[in-house]
């Protein structure tokens, strides 16, 4: 299972159609990890699981015949896309995973998350500082989903 995101113009938001490869990027299996570490830091946007879902649609369900993985993809709406890539700018991997120990990330028990992983969780932020930047001044959307 792998997290995804993909930058679209407002006007293109849709859960119908995959957006362009060359304006995606995946957290591979590190999502589960990166999205504890951010809310572990109060991180003020749900940037993994996305916050607003398509009239119709409820995450999780099956939708266009598997066109999204694990359900329909929800979205980042531009002025959330912006504080999100403010957020992430005041970051650095090693204040993502300051003060976490392995018994932390255990008792944490997400998907995929093992101690040994605390350091590859934390490689996901630069990427993500990259693509939330060009989103923000571009003022994209951003959609999200697992695959």
């Amino acid at each position: 299972m792998s997290g995804n995101w993909a930058r679209v113009a407002a006007a293109e938001l849709s859960p119908e159609r995959l957006p362009p490869a060359d304006r995606s990027i995946s957290t591979d299996k590190n999502w589960a990890g990166f999205d504890y570490l951010l809310r572990r830091r109060g991180f003020p946007v749900d940037i993994v699981f996305g916050e607003e879902t398509f009239p119709g649609t409820t995450p999780g369900d099956e939708f266009s015949e598997g066109t999204w993985g694990y359900g329909p993809p929800t979205y980042l709406t531009p002025e959330r896309v912006a504080e999100a890539a403010r957020a992430l700018a005041a970051l650095s991997p090693a204040d993502l995973i300051r003060g976490v120990t392995p018994d932390d990330v255990t008792a944490a028990d997400r998907y995929s998350f093992h101690p040994d992983d605390l350091l590859d969780v934390a490689a996901e932020l630069p990427p993500a500082q990259e693509f939330f930047a060009a989103a923000a001044a571009a003022g994209d959307a951003v959609l999200c989903w697992l695959d």
